[in-house]
């Protein structure tokens, strides 16, 4: 009988403990990386109508806020997690995306505060992300929409942003990055009206939507 199966299953363990001996510390730390998502969910918090309080920047008026979920589908916990938008795409008359030459790279911040990161996500247990609000216009004025970011940039001319967008279709890249995990990349379609309305359920349903594509 050939001895050449057994000295090729001999070969193939000592392959196996050769790979192991040199790139097992970088296998398990992939396996052990966290794994985050990025989803769109109906229904508060993602999207809700809230009272602005009346402060600096006028009286007391409403506002629809549009959150994203951050989750982690991995057991290891993601910390120092920060979702920064890296390009804007609208679409113009011929239904092409195009790059918003006005948009700046800016991270956005986590609901209910003012930080670019949070602590930890743990899995199943998700946070959100403020990306974007509408505040009720002043009368005769169109609505726009706002994304939150660490900062709100200047104008770079008269009626031009680079985070506060008039009504259309747009594709916003983000990366969602970690201290333990590689950057993970989304992109996700917003729809938007440049309407206002009070009814929350209509607003919601067709005059600004969010998908991620």
């Amino acid at each position: 009988m050939s001895d050449w199966p057994t000295a090729a299953a001999l070969l193939a363990v000592a392959a196996v403990g050769l790979v192991l001996g040199i790139w097992g510390d970088d296998l398990r730390a992939l396996r052990r990386r966290p794994r985050l998502t990025v989803s769109v969910r109906s229904g508060p918090p993602d999207f809700q109508k809230v009272t602005q309080p009346a402060g600096a920047e006028g009286g007391a008026r409403d506002v629809y806020w549009a959150r994203i979920c951050v989750g982690n589908e991995s057991r290891t916990a993601a910390t120092n997690v920060e979702v920064r938008m890296l390009a804007l795409r609208r679409r113009g008359a011929e239904a092409a995306y195009a790059i918003d030459p006005d948009f700046l790279p800016i991270s956005l911040l986590w609901a209910r505060g003012r930080n670019v990161t949070t602590h930890v996500v743990h899995q199943h247990l998700p946070k959100f992300i403020d990306l974007l609000l509408v505040e009720q216009p002043d009368p005769g004025q169109p609505a726009r929409f706002r994304f939150q970011t660490e900062v709100v940039p200047k104008a770079v001319r008269p009626g031009v942003w680079p985070t506060i967008k008039d009504a259309g279709s747009y594709r916003v890249d983000l990366a969602v990055t970690s201290d333990e995990g590689y950057p993970c990349f989304h992109t996700l379609e917003i729809g938007f009206s440049g309407r206002w309305v009070d009814d929350e359920a209509v607003m919601f349903g067709s005059e600004l939507t969010l998908a991620v594509v």
